[in-house]
């Protein structure tokens, strides 16, 4: 009994300490569009082993968009611009690296692409078409009030 209790003692570890709940395995992506549809990306992987690298790709045509090293937290950005071939629609987005326990881990997320051009400024009013047809029956009232009052003096006139 006295060498079971040495063995353990010998060639036991201390439980560490886990994070509760579990770290969930996400990969979250945001796209802002610049002038002339530029696409720029910022992509955030979470839960890999700190240290390693973790390599971003895009699919439907698999493109390689690059990698990053883990941070302390397990946690892998990359910022960069889309490639300019890249069409327009959903796509999927992996990120593929080494779990804290040694094995692969690989996450997806599925992002839109799209370009929205930006729209043109608005002038004028709504206001047009009425205040148009307001001013065209002022110019007849005025030009019927001008010749009533002709036609009155020339009647008064001859009288």
């Amino acid at each position: 009994m006295v060498a079971v209790l040495v063995l353990f003692v010998a060639f036991g570890s201390a439980a560490q300490a886990q994070q509760y709940p579990p770290a969930s395995n996400v990969l979250s992506a945001e796209l802002q569009v610049g002038p002339n549809c530029r696409i720029t990306y910022t992509l955030v992987a979470r839960t890999y082993r700190p240290g390693t690298s973790v390599t971003f790709t895009l699919f439907s045509h698999p493109v390689r968009l690059g990698s990053a090293i883990a941070d302390e937290s397990g946690t892998a950005t990359l910022s960069r611009r889309l490639p300019q071939d890249t069409t327009m629609g959903i796509h999927t987005i992996q990120a593929s690296g080494t779990a804290p326990d040694g094995s692969p881990l690989t996450v997806e997320s599925t992002i839109l692409v799209q370009c929205k051009k930006p729209a043109l400024a608005r002038t004028g009013s709504d206001l047009a078409g009425p205040l148009t047809r307001a001013g065209i029956a002022a110019v007849a009232a005025g030009a019927l009030a001008v010749l009533v009052a002709r036609k009155r003096r020339a009647n008064s006139v001859t009288a």
